[in-house]
């Protein structure tokens, strides 16, 4: 059972899980590698495909309205879970902490809307415990929590135009925030070897 800090139940957390057992005198293992499970209107969650018995599991909780990390941070902190038993009668609670809610909406170079964008939370956004993105509704509005005080960064990403990102200092009872996204600009290059001779299929990757 997922609940916030004032002990009232989580609707739609998600529980992520990674349990792991070795079989004695054996190569053979069971891994349940971030499964995510979703938390129904009571806070209750479950989960049919871990094994009787583990040796263990780490269970991470996040919800894009909630606190998921210290100081801005995105990554949802994965942590040994004790007592297993409580996880087969039912009994186990995991918190997440309310905080100070981000408002926004994303829209065109047109003024209007856009629905179904990309909304990152976090100025770093690689590794497999990252808060996923959350989409826009269909009017273009977003939500996340933060801590009061925290440096906050959000990136929006949408087909057809250039990324953005606003970085500040989460307040109480902050202005919603407005993306006013701009068409994107087609970048162009090429990979050659050290004989200057192109090289087919290379992967590129781009940070800014």
């Amino acid at each position: 059972r997922v609940v916030d800090d004032g002990g009232q139940p989580v609707v739609g957390a998600t529980v992520v899980l990674h349990v792991h057992k070795q079989y004695p005198g054996s190569k053979q293992r069971v891994k349940v590698c971030y499964k995510y499970v979703t938390t129904d209107i009571n806070g209750k969650w479950s989960c049919s495909l871990v094994p009787v018995e583990f040796d263990s599991i780490d269970i991470g909780v996040f919800h894009h309205r909630y606190v998921s990390g210290p100081s801005g941070v995105a990554f949802y902190p994965m942590e040994d879970f004790k007592p297993i038993s409580a996880l087969h009668d039912g009994t186990a609670i995991s918190k997440i902490q309310r905080g100070a809610m981000i408002e926004g909406v994303v829209r065109g170079s047109d003024g209007k809307p856009v629905a179904k964008a990309k909304v990152g939370y976090g100025r770093d956004r690689c590794g497999s415990n990252i808060l996923p993105e959350q989409e826009t509704d269909a009017v273009g509005r977003f939500a996340c929590g933060a801590n009061v005080g925290d440096t906050a960064t959000i990136t929006v990403k949408a087909a057809g135009y250039a990324p953005e990102m606003k970085q500040f200092v989460v307040t109480k009872s902050a202005s919603p925030l407005v993306f006013d996204l701009q068409s994107g600009h087609l970048l162009m290059g090429q990979v050659v070897d050290d004989q200057g001779k192109p090289i087919a299929v290379a992967r590129i990757y781009m940070r800014s």
